[in-house]
């Protein structure tokens, strides 16, 4: 078998840990089966019985540069790679909306956000500064509250910013039942100003959902989720998303953040 170049193993690396490893392993043995010549082209179209469209572009940008002497040789390729992933659990992802980098296709940030929030069984806590126009968040937050999951929204407000926000974000939660919500704030009372007098501004954008948190640019509006270019990380190592929450926890407790 040749070397693999690092920066195709480093492309395989990130397809893979997108993708099910039932469905990355179905797809290694139906290669290793297959007749006529082992290209890239003829890989991905294999892989179109098992992958979405976005997936099979991605392995057909990865395979096209890479030439392969068999069909078992791409197998192979395949199962090393899934080895070496289901071996080094990842706790860290990149999402992202915007402009594609022509590398791997746009990982949403709403569509990460929401995936979380449809299997959240404990807890959802929310941060951000504006929010705006987002009837499918609103949807899935009621859904958990339904299901007893306990959901806390952290927001800035137009009186608390000093006008520097145009309206308050809880406006965007009208279709949620905020009464069964723990709604924070941060006092304008406990803000230090600048020069000018503006005070500082809640300009945390954060999700915590169970034992994951998201944390990036995005605000939870229309224009972050479907126009902006937007980046954010997510975190799955349990010990730093503990931190995370535990920071909230500990402003709220002394009194920095208070109960709307």
């Amino acid at each position: 078998m040749n070397p693999l170049p690092p920066e195709f193993i480093d492309k395989l690396r990130v397809i893979r840990e997108r993708i099910p490893r039932h469905v990355w392993l179905s797809l290694a043995e139906s290669c290793r089966i297959a007749s006529g010549e082992p290209t890239g082209t003829a890989a991905s179209n294999i892989a179109g019985s098992f992958l979405n469209p976005d997936q099979s572009w991605a392995l057909r940008q990865a395979l096209k540069h890479h030439i392969f002497s068999s069909w078992a040789e791409i197998a192979t390729a395949f199962e090393v790679i899934d080895a070496w992933v289901s071996s080094s659990p990842q706790i860290l992802d990149i999402v992202w909306s915007g402009p594609a980098n022509g590398t791997f296709p746009i990982r949403r940030i709403d569509q990460v956000l929401y995936d979380l929030l449809a299997k959240a069984k404990q807890r959802i806590f929310l941060v951000t500064f504006s929010a705006h126009r987002v009837p499918l968040l609103c949807e899935h937050l009621s859904n958990a509250i339904d299901r007893g999951v306990e959901v806390t929204l952290l927001l800035e407000s137009e009186q608390a910013s000093a006008g520097q926000l145009s309206f308050d974000a809880a406006k965007a939660f009208k279709d949620v039942c905020l009464e069964k919500v723990r709604l924070l704030h941060w006092p304008l009372e406990n803000r230090d100003r600048n020069q000018a007098g503006k005070p500082g501004k809640l300009h945390v954008k954060c999700a915590v959902i169970d034992n994951t948190a998201i944390i990036g640019s995005a605000n939870l509006t229309d224009d972050a989720f479907n126009r902006n270019m937007e980046m954010g990380v997510v975190i799955k190592d349990p010990r730093t998303v503990a931190d995370i929450l535990g920071h909230f926890e500990t402003l709220i407790q002394n009194g920095t953040i208070s109960h709307i």
